[in-house]
């Protein structure tokens, strides 16, 4: 069994440390048979659609191959995905840093929006670099050790499950390669008005000391967001709720506390290696 160590970081805040139980895919060879272990621990039981997708291989090991599982997080901007995904690679000692979508943007596109007139934009999927990015997803899941974004303080142990995190606000309304790269899928839900006030404060920096009800948002950053970001995702919002595994609401995951949505990975990553374990035993 892994303990994981459950990190939330905050600027300006003592960083604190709480211990979870994740899922490792252990492998063991010798000269007559292989024998695959598996060992876990979920803190609660969840009622979700589960993915038909299956983990993707890399190099072998001792005549095992390592098993790579990637990990999609979507939701609204300013729903606080990125920093979920954070939390997400430590908790299961990723090798890896988190994927960012925005890291493949490519230019803002020019638009004539009805209410706020001539204006570039980056809200839409053609201002993304899908193949590239596609591109990055399969070297992570077939070659991992020759992929960029290591993290310098975590080891590539290929006895051992790695797990890639990946997150984006338009990460399940890309196409179907896309969407189908990913083993487990969730979506971190939020209101209009929580994402408007998170993406005001990242964008102003506004001190974290101040709460949410002190941050005045200027009336042009709301007509801006409103009529824009928030129109632009809900124009996209059916076709990702179809092409994911699991919806978290606010109340599930806001002020860092991700216990639940832990325990939901913790659940998937289960199913996935008893999975694999049962094609093992079948030959397949």
């Amino acid at each position: 069994m892994l303990t994981a160590l459950n990190i939330t970081e905050k600027p300006n805040e003592t960083t604190t440390v709480s211990v979870g139980t994740t899922k490792q895919l252990t492998t063991t060879s010798t000269t007559s048979s292989t024998t695959t272990t598996t060992t876990s621990t979920t803190s609660s039981t969840t009622t979700t659609t589960t993915s038909t997708t299956s983990s993707t291989t890399t190099t072998p090991v001792n005549g095992m191959p390592a098993v790579v599982i990637l990990i999609g997080v979507g939701g609204p901007s300013g729903c606080g995905e990125t920093t979920y995904a954070k939390h997400l690679a430590n908790y299961l000692h990723s090798p890896f840093l988190p994927v960012s979508l925005d890291d493949f943007f490519t230019k803002p596109i020019d638009i004539d929006h009805p209410i706020l007139g001539h204006m570039k934009s980056l809200e839409e999927p053609a201002t993304i670099n899908i193949e590239n990015f596609l591109t990055t997803l399969y070297q992570l899941k077939n070659d991992c050790e020759s992929a960029p974004l290591r993290r310098s303080n975590v080891a590539i142990d290929k006895n051992k499950t790695i797990y890639i995190i990946v997150e984006g606000f338009l990460l399940f309304a890309l196409s179907d390669d896309v969407t189908s790269m990913f083993d487990i899928r969730l979506f971190l839900d939020s209101t209009q008005a929580r994402c408007r006030t998170q993406h005001f404060r990242r964008e102003n920096r506004i001190d974290l000391k101040l709460l949410d009800s002190q941050v005045t948002i200027t009336d042009r950053f709301s007509q801006w967001y409103d009529n824009l970001v928030w129109a632009e995702y809900l124009k996209r919002r059916d076709l990702q709720m179809t092409n994911i595994d699991k919806v978290f609401k606010p109340e599930e995951y806001q002020n860092g506390n991700y216990t639940n949505v832990d325990a939901y990975i913790n659940e998937r990553v289960e199913q996935i290696a008893n999975a694999a374990l049962a094609d093992g035993e079948t030959g397949h």
